[in-house]
């Protein structure tokens, strides 16, 4: 059976005649006692991580009858971070670069603004700012003519990188935009001489303008599908690049592209496109042949111009005009398939002054078999 409540002091029951016994004394009944405080429990726990404290109700109860005599909120210490192989035994996040410049945009979140002083040549980016919440932006110029820096880690917190982040770090070798990252802004890989290998995650729909124009050695550049816009001389001067493959989603290639990529042999474009810029592949002296998409209709200005190694293009009969300059210099250009017929090509305003490898080079009317 279950006590009575507990007393701190005792107070005898008020008794009836009846209820005396036999012998006219008082009945029996359950002794009262005083509270005795049995070891202190935790109740309401708050685990602490190496980013906020933790917290309990610590709770004493009677050790007889059960009763709660008090229950009083305490805190227990942040966690620090303990890191074995490259972890964090508390918390799992990967060991970071101390000394970066992180600050909190008072709204949710961190972003990194420098570099700080981090000596680290192999940047990691934590996830995290001090109070736990999400590092989600690397702002202009954070580490723009770090030239020590060889790698960088980005996490998958981070959804911007803002202009000229990593301009100039003419020691970076290679870099991975994380699917999280649906914002780059211009120049932000501008001059990374050293840069060999790019891949580019699923959550852009678009590559800005110079974003990678100068990184010599670029030799292989991963986009994935989403990506629709290609913004001006985002690949210009990737003297490196032999190939590439452009996702099915790209719709527009905007002017200077893929300028001086000199050595550019292939290119594969995708009938989604809608506009070929202005001299986007322009001194791509290695160029050999190249299908221009089903979607295009006007060859614009110095599309080709000084490819000189071009010999074979595929025109498609949605084509109704090839501008100045657009084969200017293509003087190996021997081949011209084209799905129209004889009449058709007629019809299509062309530049010839300033195009004489197209009237130089053998037409194929009639052409269906698209590679």
């Amino acid at each position: 059976s279950s006590c009575k409540p507990c007393t701190s002091v005792g107070t005898p029951p008020s008794i009836d005649e009846g209820d005396r016994g036999d012998a006219g004394g008082i009945p029996d009944s359950e002794p009262e006692h005083l509270h005795s405080p049995a070891a202190s429990v935790k109740e309401n726990v708050i685990e602490p991580t190496c980013y906020a404290k933790g917290a309990y109700d610590e709770v004493i109860c009677c050790s007889e009858c059960g009763e709660e005599m008090s229950r009083e909120r305490r805190e227990s210490e942040q966690l620090k971070h303990e890191f074995t192989e490259g972890v964090c035994i508390n918390c799992d996040e990967p060991k970071f670069s101390e000394g970066l410049q992180i600050d909190y945009n008072g709204n949710g979140a961190y972003y990194l603004y420098g570099i700080g002083s981090c000596k680290d040549t192999d940047i990691v980016i934590p996830s995290r700012g001090p109070n736990g919440s999400p590092v989600t932006e690397i702002k202009t110029s954070a580490f723009k003519d770090c030239t020590e820096i060889v790698s960088v880690k980005i996490p998958d917190s981070v959804v911007s990188i803002e202009s000229h982040a990593f301009e100039g770090c003419t020691g970076l070798r290679s870099i991975v935009i994380p699917d999280s990252v649906t914002s780059m802004s211009s120049r932000v890989f501008y001059g990374c001489t050293a840069l060999t290998d790019v891949k580019l995650g699923g959550g852009l729909t678009s590559i800005p303008s110079s974003a990678f124009s100068g990184c010599e050695r670029l030799s292989s550049v991963s986009i994935s599908e989403g990506v629709v816009t290609i913004e001006e001389n985002a690949f210009s001067g990737c003297k490196a690049l032999v190939s590439i493959e452009l996702p099915s989603t790209l719709e527009i290639l905007k002017d200077l592209a893929f300028h001086a990529c000199v050595s550019l042999e292939s290119v594969r474009l995708s009938d989604s496109m809608t506009y070929l810029g202005e001299n986007a592949f322009s001194d791509c002296y290695a160029l050999k042949e190249l299908s221009i998409p089903r979607g295009i209709t006007t060859v614009e200005f110095a599309l080709f111009f000084d490819c000189e190694n071009l010999k074979s293009v595929t025109i498609p009969i949605t084509v109704t005009s090839i501008e100045e300059l657009a084969f200017d210099g293509c003087d190996s250009l021997t081949s011209v398939f084209y799905e129209g017929t004889a009449e058709q090509w007629e019809d299509i305003a062309i530049y010839y002054r300033s195009n004489t490898a197209l009237g130089q080079a053998q037409i194929y009317y009639n052409y269906t078999n698209k590679g």
